[in-house]
């Protein structure tokens, strides 16, 4: 039954996102001339390259939020049902608030997953606020939580005991942007945050999951080379540690804790062509280990290493009116896993190899820009995703309105 709800729910919700965009191209379409951002569309048509700036940099670095002041934002994901919303206000001093949008990290999730599942309720990502100065610095603050409480009454002494759960994460990211000229220009953009989670499990009025809130962090730098220049260079690193940590008590006894490292370098070229083509080409390697104990107990560590990666992207620019887009992803990965008190020797080794590719249109009318990525069962299965099929044309739909 719940389920049910939560599908009507999400189709109503992305019903609602839809006729909102319908009405939004229609009365804005033909105002004004300043372009608005492009928003999760775009980057996902260009296979989500670390090189390429748009206004979703504001989440990592909050310092870029003035860049994209004065705008709103939407998002649709028709399958599976999601969306998000947002609005930045002022040029000099900035203001945000978005809505429902999807984070890059969810702890809470992943511990539940890690220490054999807890049966956690889903948790939603509630809302960002932001704030930004022109002098360079900005703040993002978010909130995600999940709730499920169910009321027992005990048949002795009717007294009300809950069975259910209840879980918090608050995410505070902090940036600085800062521009160089001279005769070697430069965009530098740095940004620093700190996420705490919480979430308790009980039944029958008796804590049975706990956790205090545990702190992992993010840290994620990119340099543009001679930013206005047909050749640009641009160098992005990520890293960051996730932390899940988690008590049980009575017959589910445990006490655990695991640490994930995560790491990335991209660095290459930004080059514009004539005939108004956009090219990015970047070279990556990765890193992620996961690690921890339970009861005092080392558990097996996890290492992968993503060896070389690359990422291309192309953006071209027809008619002043139409953006066509496409990109690919590529990596060879090594991986290890290692049991504690084995040899080193004994370690379980692997090697492969991971492609994905995307494609994408956009379309600008005044400062109306709507985005699309293109599903890749069109390709595969022809026109008759046009009769309704799921998913349809278009995978994910980004609108933007700057005013």
């Amino acid at each position: 039954m719940r389920g049910a709800v939560m599908r009507g729910w999400n189709a109503m919700t992305v019903g609602c996102f839809g006729r909102a965009l319908g009405a939004l191209l229609c009365l804005l379409a033909l105002t004004g001339t300043r372009p608005a951002g492009a928003g999760e569309a775009r980057l996902d048509a260009l296979a989500g390259s670390p090189i390429v700036e748009d206004d979703g940099d504001i989440f990592d670095y909050p310092g870029l939020v003035t860049r994209y002041g004065d705008a709103a934002f939407l998002t649709v994901q028709p399958s599976p049902a999601s969306g998000n919303a947002g609005v930045l206000v002022g040029r000099e001093t900035a203001f945000g608030f978005w809505v429902h949008r999807t984070p890059r990290f969810d702890d809470l999730t992943e511990a539940d997953a890690l220490f054999g599942g807890f049966d956690l309720s889903e948790v939603h990502p509630l809302f960002d606020l932001l704030f930004g100065t022109d002098a360079g610095f900005g703040l993002r603050l978010s909130l995600s939580a999940g709730l499920d409480v169910a009321d027992v009454y005990s048949g002795v002494e009717d007294d009300l005991l809950s069975t259910g759960d209840t879980s918090v994460g608050i995410d505070l990211q902090a940036g600085y942007s800062f521009d160089l000229g001279g005769a070697h220009p430069y965009h530098g953009d740095f940004g620093v945050g700190l996420t705490l989670s919480y979430f308790e499990v009980v039944e029958l009025g008796q804590t049975t999951y706990l956790t205090g809130w545990i702190p992992s962090f993010l840290v994620r730098h990119r340099s543009v080379f001679d930013p206005a220049a047909d050749v640009s260079w641009v160098l992005d690193v990520m890293l960051t540690r996730r932390a899940y940590t988690v008590e049980a008590e009575g017959a589910t006894s445990v006490d655990g804790s695991f640490g994930r490292w995560m790491t990335y370098a991209a660095a290459g070229p930004r080059v514009r062509l004539p005939a108004d083509v956009t090219l990015w080409l970047a070279g990556r390697v990765s890193l992620e280990q996961l690690g921890g104990e339970i009861d005092d107990d080392a558990q097996t560590s996890l290492l992968g290493v993503g060896f070389p990666g690359l990422v291309a992207s192309i953006e071209v620019l027809l008619w002043e009116l139409l953006t066509v887009r496409a990109g690919i992803d590529y990596d060879v990965y090594i991986t290890q896993s290692e049991s504690p008190g084995d040899d080193p020797r004994l370690a379980e080794h692997g090697l492969g190899h991971r492609f994905a590719w995307s494609t994408g249109l956009g379309l600008s009318l005044g400062r109306f820009q709507i985005d699309g990525t293109v599903s890749q069962r069109f390709y595969f299965n022809g026109p008759q995703v046009l009769g309704g099929n799921d998913p349809g044309f278009l995978g994910l739909i980004s609108a933007a309105y700057a005013w």
